[in-house]
């Protein structure tokens, strides 16, 4: 694998990450909280490509090839890792005030049917 294919999959990767966080940005628009950890989340995506941009650009002399194994696994596990904290941060739920109790609705007895009136013929 050259250096070129190696970026292309660190910006194709990062992209897919980026496109289901701007997603979830949009669902939601009501909690800004939640609008929060989701942009949070989506910089330290960005500054994981950028680092391991810089460290794909200035690689170890010696060993070239494990280097580059060895970076591109890292940034897989990287960013796994934070599609978890996109996942974690989705699927909060809203705290909801604590609502008030509500009135147990009793059943009223069932009526008893009324006895027919037998008809008399006249």
């Amino acid at each position: 694998m050259n250096l070129r294919v190696i970026k292309k999959d660190i910006d194709f990767l990062t992209d897919e990450f980026l496109s289901d966080a701007l997603i979830s940005l949009g669902f939601a628009s009501g909690d800004d909280a939640k609008r929060e950890k989701i942009t949070e989340v989506i910089n330290e995506a960005i500054d994981l490509r950028c680092e391991t941009y810089s460290k794909v650009n200035h690689p170890d002399k010696e060993n070239v090839k494990a280097f580059y194994r060895a970076t591109t696994e890292g940034f897989l596990t990287s960013l796994d890792a934070i599609y978890d904290k996109l996942s974690k941060v989705v699927n909060e739920k809203k705290e909801a005030a604590p609502a008030a109790k509500k009135p147990s609705a009793k059943k009223a007895p069932a009526k008893k049917a009324a006895p027919k009136k037998e008809e008399t013929a006249e």
